[in-house]
């Protein structure tokens, strides 16, 4: 809901501690900035952990912000709960979309390890977690939406198939080749691939 979010960033903007202590410049205080900067690395390392789940930020293939249990079937209730809600999702959207005449398609998109260039790294990844490959959350969206009449299309195969053809990272830049979001060579691929499967469903 944008309006809500505009709403509570503009009543934080205005909020009665905001007016009494910026005017006093408290971040230019060494300690405060020494806060700031304990809760930056702090939320940082909270990021990569995965509570009442294998992870390790060491492991090769373990990116930041995303949770090594997400290659797994749900063993938990939160797990189990976070899949319910995102399945309810895409069917209210398409319920939704179809209502206005339009209709609603989903491209499932990829995580850097998924489509390492290295099957090496992919397997060991794998293995760690206790998984035959890392596309299980690619198949269980694919199958949902198969089942609930929503045009799907998984980049990850496709991806993963050019990466080791081409021995070419389609994510992350510099130091940090193979995590973080699609590179060039990995925004090309991707427009290339899904004009290829949309543009007939236009027609």
């Amino acid at each position: 809901d944008d309006q809500r979010t505009k709403e509570n960033w503009l009543e934080k903007k205005d909020g009665f501690w905001r007016r009494i202590i910026y005017p006093l410049k408290l971040d230019t205080l060494r300690v405060i900035q020494v806060a700031h900067q304990g809760k930056t690395v702090f939320w940082k390392w909270w990021l990569t952990q995965d509570f009442g789940g294998k992870s390790s930020t060491s492991m090769k293939g373990q990116e930041k912000g995303i949770r090594a249990t997400i290659y797994r079937e749900p063993a938990t209730k939160e797990w189990q709960e976070a899949w319910r809600v995102t399945e309810g999702v895409l069917v209210k959207m398409r319920d939704e979309i179809a209502q206005k005449g339009a209709q609603f398609v989903v491209v499932v998109l990829t995580n850097g390890v998924q489509v390492n260039p290295d099957a090496a790294v992919r397997g060991e990844f794998a293995k760690y977690l206790g998984v035959k490959d890392l596309f299980y959350p690619d198949r269980r969206l694919e199958s949902f939406c198969q089942s609930h009449d929503i045009p799907v299309l998984l980049l990850g195969p496709y991806f993963q198939e050019y990466a080791t053809q081409h021995r070419v990272f389609l994510h992350g830049f510099g130091k940090n080749l193979g995590d973080g979001h699609w590179n060039q060579d990995g925004h090309r691929l991707a427009g290339q691939i899904i004009a290829k499967w949309l543009c007939p469903l236009l027609n």
